[in-house]
């Protein structure tokens, strides 16, 4: 296949842009407990700063081969996020981004761009390789936070025979949410994992800060990917083009939702 040496493949990493680690199976609930605690230690960790920086070392294996190397990401609260894989001797191969309503993808090698809306029409079949999560939950959930959209009826938290507390939410569009927590006072994210359509995506925090991701791990169908977050910086000094479309004005743009 001509994607085995491709640079796309890294994608099925990160989309990341992404679903979960095995890790529900360890988590033998001992008892139901009043999940509001918990809840409040998720929500203080809005007041952390909006934004993250980071160099992602990406390992794939799966259907379509291996890949691994160097992708750069920039997210921010909003469903905001843009992803960069460099190309030979300087180049840029590819640029993701989403300014929280709309997503384009770049090849400037190609020429080639698409254009969707957060929630609307996928990009997989323009993509070679799935897109398993709506870019709007990938902020949220790399930065630990709880997306837009949880059911707050749906919440409940048990502690489990490991000593951490697990948290359990349902999102929109069948997205099922699970945090981890380890105990404290108050708790300590320790990891969220997401599920949906049979895709798995756990963010498991570094020990030393766990407002800063420290792996990545997703698995589907189609294989696995793992992610280490390198050199990661949290922020709120982002500069505002980052987020607006990486296509330029000469390129024509394959608008996949038309008269939207």
């Amino acid at each position: 296949m001509r994607y085995l040496n491709n640079p796309r493949i890294w994608l099925l990493a990160l989309l990341f842009l992404t679903t979960s680690c095995a890790a529900p199976d360890s988590y033998r609930h001992i008892s139901s407990i009043d999940p509001e605690p918990f809840v409040k230690t998720l929500t203080a960790r809005e007041a952390t700063p909006e934004g993250l920086i980071s160099t992602l070392d990406v390992r794939y294996r799966g259907e379509a081969g291996r890949y691994s190397g160097e992708v750069f990401l920039v997210l921010a609260r909003q469903s905001k996020l843009r992803l960069e894989i460099p190309g030979s001797m300087g180049s840029t191969f590819l640029v993701m981004v989403s300014d929280g309503h709309k997503v384009w993808i770049y090849y400037p090698g190609e020429g080639s761009a698409y254009m969707t809306s957060v929630g609307g029409e996928s990009l997989a079949p323009y993509l070679p390789f799935p897109f398993p999560l709506d870019p709007a939950w990938i902020p949220d959930l790399i930065m630990g936070l709880i997306p837009q959209g949880v059911n707050a009826e749906s919440i409940r938290a048990y502690t489990t025979r490991s000593g951490k507390t697990v948290l359990y939410l349902d999102g929109s569009d069948g997205l099922s949410l699970q945090y981890a927590m380890l105990p404290g006072d108050p708790a300590r994210l320790y990891s969220v994992t997401a599920r949906k359509d049979g895709s798995t995506l756990t963010v498991t925090f570094a020990s030393e800060d766990t407002n800063v991701p420290g792996e990545l791990d997703y698995r589907s169908a189609d294989g696995r990917t793992k992610v280490d977050f390198i050199q990661v910086r949290r922020t709120d000094s982002l500069p505002k083009m980052a987020f607006e479309s990486p296509i330029p004005s000469d390129i024509s743009v394959k608008d996949l939702e038309p008269g939207q």
